[in-house]
């Protein structure tokens, strides 16, 4: 038996064309000790019968029903995570493929890399898989790493949720967190990696991340918001701040900042006033840093994009 144990938190809307290619990834893992949590957000399709019907005999199942639909892919993957009892916890799309190492390769990096007593996470890379041209179209959804959280910061979301493995003390932690204003589930458990742990990289292409019409078009599909962030920020997006993202941080900041050492706190600001400022001013603050890789493309954005998006 293994000693570690992974709970797999699915949060579905109308995933009847895509869920079940999903589930068949999730139960070719090599990695077998995982049980697996969906929640349901109103689909009005045949998403919740395909699931039911491939794992009838799998008892890893287990679909939790809510009362009503939050209509928020982030509040529906929120609301499941007081369900997961396991040593490590991890997001799953409804519309993505997993390569059948990926809990394998993620858990070994956690069990060499993790502090356990500390809010830990490690995110693997992905394949971008466009549906409509049938092919693999990036090896990479990071072109550029946020290896610290002054990076990070400037960063619109979090690291993608699926591609992510964290440890029970970073999931105890979130359940601190009132997700009355969740928008960006995957933002949030990276901000607490970022301020009270740590972040892990694993260099590695371990899903098949799905780019597709349906993905974009309704607010509370299950990964639309990030999806578009993928079509908006990575292919030459036109703004640099993504509202949501923005939104996100603060209500974060707002929650945790009496948490926060001195540091923390300035880098927020820092950024609060670059949200708001001038141009000269946000420049000013864009070169101020370390110059990273991501402090570059800063800079960048900031003198070709426009601020918010719309």
């Amino acid at each position: 038996m293994n000693k570690y144990t992974i709970d797999i938190l699915l949060a579905t809307y109308n995933g009847e064309k895509y869920i079940a290619q999903q589930i068949y990834s999730l139960l070719a893992q090599t990695y077998r000790d995982w049980n697996l949590y969906v929640a349901d957000d109103g689909s009005t399709d045949n998403t919740l019968e395909i699931i039911k019907s491939i794992m009838s005999n799998d008892d890893r199942l287990n679909i939790i029903e809510f009362e009503k639909p939050v209509k928020s892919a982030g509040k529906n993957f929120w609301r499941l995570l007081p369900y997961s009892k396991a040593d490590f916890t991890i997001f799953c799309d409804q519309d993505d493929i997993w390569l059948n190492c990926k809990l394998t390769e993620l858990l070994n990096m956690a069990k060499t890399s993790f502090d356990n007593t500390r809010p830990c996470l490690v995110y693997c890379d992905t394949y971008i898989y466009d549906e409509k041209l049938k092919k693999i179209t990036s090896n990479t959804l990071y072109p550029i790493t946020f290896d610290s959280i002054e990076d990070f910061i400037f960063h619109n979301g979090g690291y993608q949720g699926s591609s992510t493995l964290f440890n029970r003390a970073l999931k105890n932690k979130a359940l601190t967190y009132n997700a009355k204003d969740m928008y960006i589930h995957d933002e949030i458990v990276a901000l607490l990696a970022h301020c009270f742990g740590s972040v892990f990289h694993l260099d590695k292409p371990l899903m098949l991340y799905r780019i597709h019409e349906s993905n974009v078009i309704a607010e509370n599909n299950v990964g639309s918001v990030f999806k578009k962030r993928i079509k908006q920020v990575l292919f030459r997006s036109s703004y640099v701040i993504y509202k949501p993202s923005y939104k996100s941080k603060a209500n974060f900041f707002k929650f945790f900042k009496s948490e926060m050492i001195s540091q923390q706190i300035n880098l927020f600001e820092k950024y609060f006033t670059y949200c708001n400022s001038s141009l000269l001013k946000r420049l000013f603050l864009s070169v101020s840093g370390k110059m990273t890789k991501s402090r570059f493309y800063l800079i960048y954005r900031t003198l070709t994009k426009q601020t918010f998006s719309e």
